[in-house]
């Protein structure tokens, strides 16, 4: 029977089904030193039933809540919450825009796939036993049904996004650093890049106030290395410690980056490694070494910037940052309903200790929700039970997955690692043929 961490679960795992298997290594990331602060207290730590972005609420829940909420139509506003977006973009001013990204050379309008991944209507073929159909990146011809929605070619586009959650691990500074990396990251998701952010606390009153001193003090440096500026915030007392920030940033519209608009064929670019949930829940009882945790330290402080920056001359055609809905999650979010994200496991780059830890059945009550809500939307395949776990994870400031076209996928990959050694091309889209979302072989 699974051992549920970091809050409540499903229960024991499932065996998997069949699948083909693919040769090739996995990526075993090794761990790498990570930052620390001194003169931290746990008790602040302790009462926390979940973290991270293992503590977001599901994707499905959520759309069912804000289906029907009033709202005014602005053509102003070219990416919001209806579009699975990780921030939303205002569009103001083109003449304001020159002055901000000059010389910009808008990319082609893209089009934009409608829908949700829960809204797709099931075809009569049975999507289980379906087959990849090839194991090679090679290019496709792009769906002729593709859904229009244009990116404008001028203006200036306004990133608005906000992101907070309880701590996932017992260092104040570091969690400040993760919280602040974690919410940059939708910026970066969209091609933009941050210009303000608004520090969010929630704080018991009963703790030290140098616990919170630490935990903005690492947030404060991570702004800093985005070339951001903390410009206030809000606190108040609660039960238990949050923190996060909100984030505006600017984008050039002809360049930004949609979660949706992957064509047939597209490679997927995964720039980190999977299984910091599974880590930072183990570590909690006590049942990781300090050398993996310290790898996933490492790697969920580390910015995102840097991915989105070696990918800025290539045609990304879509994007997102891997976080609290899983690698499977989000994934299903970018294929919207014309598109299937087939992906080989042997080639996911995967934390030190990660599938250890699932095999030890450590599994998480995060990473359960997210196999109960793509229920029906996921091939796995034979995968052993313990990969899965992987797929699922939910990833506290985790990586961007990128699709773009495959003749450009080396060299895009070959100028992330210069900085995120890590990143691998772990699959590519097709066109669906069924019900699934995600195939994972």
């Amino acid at each position: 029977m699974a051992k549920l961490i970091n809050g409540e679960g499903s229960g024991p795992q499932t065996p998997a089904t069949k699948a083909a298997a693919i040769n090739a290594p996995a990526t075993k990331v090794p761990a790498t030193e990570a930052p620390a602060s001194e003169n931290h207290s746990s008790d602040w730590f302790s009462s926390c039933a979940s973290g991270g972005c293992g503590s977001k609420i599901g994707a499905a829940d959520l759309a069912a809540l804000v289906a029907d909420l009033p709202r005014l139509h602005d053509p102003a506003l070219i990416a919001g919450y209806d579009g699975a977006e990780d921030a939303g973009v205002y569009l103001v001013d083109s003449a304001l825009a020159a002055l901000v990204f000059p010389g910009a050379s808008p990319l082609a309008a893209r089009s934009l796939s409608p829908g949700s991944p829960s809204s797709c209507s099931p075809s009569a073929s049975s999507p289980l036993a379906r087959q990849p159909s090839s194991r090679s990146l090679s290019p496709s011809t792009p769906s002729p049904s593709a859904a229009s929605q244009s990116l404008p070619s001028s203006g200036l586009g306004i990133v608005s996004t906000a992101d907070f959650f309880p701590p996932m691990v017992d260092d104040p500074k570091l969690f400040g650093m993760a919280a602040a990396a974690n919410a940059l990251s939708d910026v970066y998701a969209m091609g933009g890049r941050p210009l303000m952010v608004l520090n969010l606390v929630c704080f018991p009153q009963g703790l030290p106030k140098e616990t919170l001193g630490l935990v903005l003090l690492g947030g404060a440096e991570k702004v800093m290395e985005a070339g951001a500026v903390v410009a206030g915030g809000h606190s108040i007392y609660d039960h238990e410690p949050k923190y996060g920030l909100a984030v505006t940033g600017l984008v050039d519209p002809g360049r930004m980056w949609r979660n949706r608009g992957a064509r047939p064929g597209d490679a997927i670019i995964l720039t980190k490694a999977l299984g910091v949930g599974l880590i930072l829940g183990a570590r909690r009882v006590g049942m990781v070494s300090q050398s993996e945790f310290e790898g996933a330290a490492a790697s969920i402080t580390r910015l995102n910037r840097y991915a989105a920056e070696a990918l800025k001359d290539f045609s990304v055609t879509a994007a997102t940052d891997v976080t609290g809905f899983g690698l499977a999650g989000h994934l299903a979010e970018m294929a919207g309903c014309e598109l299937t994200a087939e992906i080989a496991y042997d080639f996911l780059p995967i934390l030190a200790g990660a599938e250890r830890c699932a095999e030890e059945f450590l599994a998480t009550g995060g990473g359960q929700r997210n196999r109960v809500q793509l229920s029906g939307l996921v091939d796995l395949g034979d995968l052993p039970a313990a990969r899965q776990e992987l797929v699922f994870d939910p990833q506290t400031s985790g990586g961007l997955a990128v699709c773009l076209p495959p003749e450009e996928a080396e060299e895009a990959l070959a100028a992330i690692r210069e900085t995120d050694p890590a990143a691998a091309i772990v699959g590519r889209m097709e066109r669906r043929t069924g019900v699934i979302s995600v195939a994972v072989f």
